[in-house]
């Protein structure tokens, strides 16, 4: 009977549930710390003072990032051989160069030209199209030519009069639209065709039906590009995502005027760089939602000096410390304990454990064949 008992508690004990652990919170403000690559004694000496004042997050900044190369350089100059090509009547050539020139503008979203630029590559492959008696493609070249750049104007001294008269017709057949472009967080410069048009929300009136390039950038996300296919007048929302921490804190250097978000998307009080001085010593830049800060620390400073500079970093006292936020417990729904297992194991555990039980209790001192227990006395 025990052990039924036993193993009946036992099986209650491991199916009851358990309070999640609770974390502590976190008294300490905190700081993302940008180390530097090659520091000295200083440096470290700071460094170790923050983290053990601060509750620090280490952030390592990207490093410089190299110029991707000169799209826009390449593009003129397969444009400018592709003008020479179909000036000396050297069609396939023009054409190649021409079409070489479109696709590296469409692969870059049309980034590092203007849209005249664009506009010209478009118009003349419909003059080596028209040239070469394929009068459809170059109906589609002269549409996207007037597309990116409406006012373009043909060179009578250069092109075919059969190449302006068709041009005029396609422009009669222009159809616009109106944009208004918005995007998450706002504020993102917008380049349009190649131009940077303003900061979002913009506004573009009057943009010709057919494919665009779009261009969103902002300081503290990752750029976004996309191919916009304008069929009516319309209300675009874009959503950036946020860029990875080390860009974040890279991109803050150059724009605290985005402090606050900045802050918000790193979970941190404070931003902090330590970069080595002249003579061994250190410099250490802040950042905080009350504005930048600069501190000059001299070589062999004391620890006081740095414990009073570690415990200064966040700059606005009425900013309280970074804490987690607590999670809203919800009232958990009535069940029925018949969906568990445990219960059905608990159940039939009792019902074995009476069926042990009773017939023992009623035995009452008799043995299995009912008849009395006598006891002799000598």
């Amino acid at each position: 009977m025990d052990r039924f008992v036993a193993l009946f508690v036992v099986s209650l004990a491991a199916c009851a549930p358990r309070p999640p652990p609770r974390s502590p919170p976190r008294a300490l403000p905190w700081v993302a710390l940008a180390r530097p690559e090659k520091g000295n004694s200083t440096t470290d000496a700071v460094a170790t003072a923050i983290a053990q004042h601060n509750a620090v997050r280490e952030v390592h900044p990207p490093p410089a990032a190299e110029q991707p190369g000169p799209r826009g350089e390449t593009i003129r100059e397969q444009l400018k051989k592709g003008r020479q090509d179909y000036f000396t009547t050297y069609m396939d050539r023009a054409r190649l160069q021409l079409r070489k020139a479109l696709s590296l503008a469409r692969r870059s979203y049309a980034e590092g030209i203007s849209p005249k630029e664009l506009a010209e590559i478009h118009l003349y492959l419909a003059a080596v199209c028209l040239a070469t008696h394929r009068p459809r493609r170059a109906r589609e070249h002269l549409d996207a030519a007037l597309r990116f750049f409406p006012t373009l104007e043909l060179d009578t001294s250069i092109f075919s009069p059969k190449l302006r008269e068709a041009l005029e017709k396609r422009r009669a057949r222009q159809k616009t639209a109106n944009l208004q472009i918005h995007t998450t967080p706002p504020g993102a410069s917008i380049i349009w065709d190649g131009r940077e048009v303003g900061k979002a929300p913009v506004t573009l009136p009057g943009q010709s039906k057919g494919e665009h390039f779009l261009v969103a950038r902002h300081p503290l996300a990752s750029p976004r590009r996309e191919r916009i296919v304008v069929t009516t007048s319309a209300r675009l929302e874009l959503k950036l995502e946020p860029a990875p921490a080390g860009e974040i804190v890279s991109a803050l250097r150059g724009h605290p005027e985005h402090a606050a978000a900045g802050l918000g998307l790193l979970g941190v009080n404070v931003v902090v760089w330590v970069e080595p001085s002249d003579h061994d010593g250190a410099v250490v830049l802040s950042l905080s939602r009350s504005g930048p800060r600069k501190v000059q620390v001299p070589p062999g400073a004391s620890s006081d000096e740095l414990t009073r500079i570690a415990r200064s970093l966040p700059g606005d006292p009425s900013q309280p410390p970074v804490t987690p936020k607590k999670k809203k417990r919800r009232k958990k729904k009535p069940t029925r304990w018949g969906k568990y297992w445990w219960a059905w194991t608990a159940a039939g555990i009792v019902l074995v454990g009476a069926a042990v039980a009773v017939p023992l209790a009623l035995r009452d001192g008799s043995d299995p064949s009912g008849r009395p227990v006598v006891m002799e006395i000598p």
